[in-house]
């Protein structure tokens, strides 16, 4: 078993399957922070972009009760900081407007695994005092994300 700490959530590995729990408590740079709602909401919020994403390739599958999320291990390679940028350079000029408000943890690449199938994004529940969150860009944006992933995977191939 592997346990992975996050800001707000706890990964729990046993036998390839994940089990994201919210951080009941959490030290940060501001002192000790209760995230326990934090982390239920970042579940929630996975699951829905999830299935309001259509069940996307590149999203790892996750099913969730809030309270716990649950999906399979992915454990493949992590993509370099080159290979995302190259993605990120082939997105809708509005993509990358609104890359520029957001987050950057969601795009590194710790949160992406290389699989038989592609890039898989494993870490997809919304932050907080984002401007735009993870959830927003991804619902918007999934179509064509999921696009250039194909168009860089098939490049790469060649």
């Amino acid at each position: 078993m592997q346990i992975k700490r996050g800001s707000t959530r706890v990964a729990l590995i046993v036998f390839g399957i994940v089990f994201k729990l919210p951080a009941l408590r959490q030290m940060t740079t501001h002192g000790l922070r209760f995230h326990y709602m934090r982390g239920i909401i970042a579940n929630a919020s996975e699951f829905a972009t999830y299935i309001l994403c259509n069940k996307a390739s590149f999203l790892a599958p996750v099913f969730s009760l809030g309270f716990v999320s649950i999906s399979r291990f992915e454990s493949g390679e992590k993509p370099t900081w080159e290979e995302l940028r190259e993605i990120f350079r082939k997105l809708p000029p509005d993509a990358q407007k609104l890359l520029r408000y957001m987050s950057r943890h969601p795009f590194t690449p710790q949160n992406f695994r290389r699989s038989s199938t592609g890039l898989k994004m494993i870490d997809f529940g919304d932050g907080f005092g984002e401007r735009y969150p993870l959830s927003y860009f991804l619902r918007r944006f999934h179509k064509e994300f999921e696009e250039v992933l194909k168009e860089v995977q098939t490049a790469a191939m060649k």
